[in-house]
C-alpha cells in the first residue's frame, strides 16, 4: 500500500505533465479529433487528483487506504462521463466486429481491419 501512495505522490505528476504536453501537441495538429483531446484532459485530471490525494494522505498522516476511496471516486466519475473519457466505439459500425484498442486510440477510424481493407481495395480499383 505504501508503494502505491509513494508512486502517486512522487511519479503520478509526471504522467499528468505528459498528458498535458500531449494535449497541447495534439491540439496543433489539424487531423486530431476533439474527442481524443477531451479524453486526454480527463486522464490528466484523474492522475492529478490521485497525486494530490496521495500528497494529502502523506501530509495529514491519513490511513493509506483512503487512496482506494479516491480511486473509487475516479472510477465513478469515469463511468458517469464514459462517452467523454472513452470516446471511441468498441465495435465496427459496418460489421459489428471488435476493434483493436490500437486502432481505436491511435487512428480516428471506427472501422475494423477487414472493413478498412475492403474500403482500401475498392478505392484502389
Amino acid at each position: 500500500m505504501e508503494a502505491l501512495i509513494t508512486f502517486f505522490k512522487e511519479d503520478a505528476y509526471l504522467v499528468f505533465l505528459v498528458c498535458v504536453v500531449l494535449y497541447f501537441i495534439s491540439g496543433r495538429r489539424a487531423n486530431v479529433d476533439r474527442k481524443k483531446a477531451v479524453a486526454l484532459v480527463f486522464y490528466a485530471l484523474f492522475f492529478f487528483g490521485l497525486s494530490v490525494l496521495a500528497m494529502a494522505i502523506d501530509a495529514y498522516r491519513l490511513t493509506p487506504h483512503v487512496i482506494w476511496v479516491g480511486m473509487a471516486i475516479i472510477v465513478f466519475i469515469a463511468a458517469y462521463y464514459r462517452r467523454r473519457v472513452f470516446p471511441y466505439a468498441k465495435h465496427c459500425k459496418k460489421c459489428g466486429a471488435t476493434i483493436h484498442w490500437k486502432y481505436r486510440w491511435i487512428e480516428k477510424d471506427t472501422d475494423c481491419t477487414a472493413c478498412r481493407s475492403e474500403a482500401t481495395s475498392e478505392a484502389l480499383g
